[in-house]
């Protein structure tokens, strides 16, 4: 896995001088845009992270879905 695709992988990461702290760090997949707010197969019970999008690049089928539109 190359650097810039596991940049893009969604993760908890530690902040720096926070001891014990965890965020939950969701870029999106495709441009790696760290306010990527679309997750998509997201399940945190089963610990599944899921794909994360940002707006400019959440696929059309989900924007749909998430419009009430039928494909």
């Amino acid at each position: 896995m190359g650097d810039e695709e596991e940049y893009r992988r969604p993760k908890f990461r530690g902040l720096k001088g926070l001891e014990g702290s965890r965020i939950f760090w969701h870029p999106c997949s495709v441009c790696g845009d760290v306010n990527a707010g679309h997750g998509v197969g997201v399940d945190f019970k089963r610990k599944k992270l899921g794909t994360w999008y940002c707006a400019e690049h959440l696929p059309e089928e989900y924007r749909r879905k998430k419009n009430g539109e039928s494909e």
